[in-house]
């Protein structure tokens, strides 16, 4: 990966933003596709909803919340813009990132970045699985999307840790 530090670098030397690499682009794509989903499910569960749709569910998966189907669009434009947020806040995550410890140095930076896009991607699948969930709050499909993020959350820290014990 090329750097050009000149431009990467404050006059005290601490790099003030990223540099675009091949993973950020892989995740933005991936991101992208997500989203393209996202409002694919949004528009055809708007065009199919009854007046009134639930949006809130107990432990059980019973319905006990209800809004219009506008509701659907609102719920894909606010995963789109948060999703967004994320993938913009990896270019300068020095910057944006409000956390308790200071980042020292490029290699935390390159760490949080890469926490932000995988964000990204996990917070538009649930977005999605939010969607599909309110469009059809009796069917299987939305417990089973359930339960793949919730592998998918599970399975990015274990991915991470095997990803860096693989590079010493």
């Amino acid at each position: 990966m090329m750097i050009n530090r000149k431009r990467d670098k404050t006059p005290d030397n601490s790099f003030t933003r990223m540099p675009r690499t091949l993973e950020s682009t892989v995740f933005e794509l991936l991101t992208l596709m997500l989203i393209i989903v996202l409002w694919a499910v949004a528009v055809l569960a708007y065009s199919h909803a009854p007046e009134v749709i639930p949006v809130h569910f107990d432990v059980k998966g019973n319905a006990n919340g209800y809004e219009s189907p506008v509701s659907l669009l609102m719920v894909a434009a606010i995963g789109t813009l948060i999703s967004g947020l994320m993938l913009a806040a990896a270019y300068a995550p020095k910057q944006k990132s409000k956390m308790g410890s200071k980042i020292n140095n490029y290699a935390q930076m390159v760490v949080v970045a890469r926490m932000l896009r995988v964000m990204a991607v996990l917070l538009v699948t649930l977005f999605i699985c939010i969607e599909v969930m309110m469009s059809q709050p009796d069917a299987r499909i939305p417990k089973i999307l359930t339960v793949v993020l919730v592998a998918l959350i599970v399975a990015t820290p274990i991915a991470g840790a095997i990803a860096v014990s693989c590079k010493r």
